[in-house]
């Protein structure tokens, strides 16, 4: 019966059998084996198909990596989007009861300079005021729910071995580059919203105006340096 060499020899190369093992396999002296495995120079063979596997193990695995990345950077990116369309709805929201809720105020002041006062209408018109107060938007805890979801994400992106600040070399088509345009455009949303909110409640103080919320990353402007002003030279004293 003829051995097959092309099978042992690759059952060799590809696996991990000693060649006493394949000699017992397939019922051959194992000298006869050896001396093929010398010849064909198996071990070497053997030696760069493991490195050959490992390498392409190494790839799929990295690119599984890239795309899981991947997915992150989108599924944060989906939530950007939905947060700003919410404070633009919001916005639209609160509009219509600023207008309410300043007509109603309109109403209080007019009842209260009344020859008569009713209570019972002083009290509706206060209630009504009330509850318009509470239904407006709570910017406040909204940006706290807003940091904590960046925080989330400076933690994700951290864990995952990604930056977590933009730099003046990235991308500007990166995910991450288009998470900081989202997080600024929200930011812009709610400051709009709040001078919108002190326009409607009269509050033209500085005092009662909150201050506009700043991104965390970016970084204070410096004021500039004032420069000495030129002295001009001091001409000699005729004689």
């Amino acid at each position: 019966m003829a051995i097959n060499w092309v099978e042992i020899r690759q059952r060799y190369v590809q696996g991990t059998e000693s060649t006493a093992y394949l000699a017992k396999i397939y019922k051959i002296d194992e000298s006869n084996l050896k001396g093929h495995c010398v010849a064909e120079n198996w071990v070497k063979l053997r030696k760069d198909f493991q490195l050959e596997t490992d390498r392409k193990a190494t790839e799929q695995a990295q690119k599984k990596a890239i795309e899981t990345l991947t997915q992150k950077n989108v599924r944060r990116s989906r939530v950007w989007r939905n947060i700003a369309a919410m404070v633009t709805r919001r916005l639209g929201t609160d509009t219509y009861l600023l207008e309410e809720l300043e007509a109603e105020k309109q109403k209080l002041e007019i009842a209260k300079h009344q020859k008569v006062v009713d209570q019972a209408v002083l009290a509706k018109i206060t209630d009504t005021i009330r509850d318009l107060t509470a239904s407006l938007f709570d910017t406040r805890a909204f940006r706290d729910l807003v940091e904590i979801f960046k925080m989330a994400c400076l933690g994700e992106r951290l864990e995952d071995g990604q930056p977590t600040a933009i730099t003046k070399n990235e991308n500007e088509n990166s995910d991450a580059s288009y998470e900081k345009v989202l997080r600024s455009e929200v930011l812009k949303t709610l400051n709009e919203y709040r001078e919108s909110h002190n326009r409607g409640n009269g509050t033209g103080k500085a005092s009662h105006t909150r201050q506009p919320v700043q991104d965390s990353q970016q970084k204070p402007a410096s004021s500039p340096v004032p420069t000495k002003p030129a002295t001009a030279p001091v001409q000699p004293a005729k004689k």
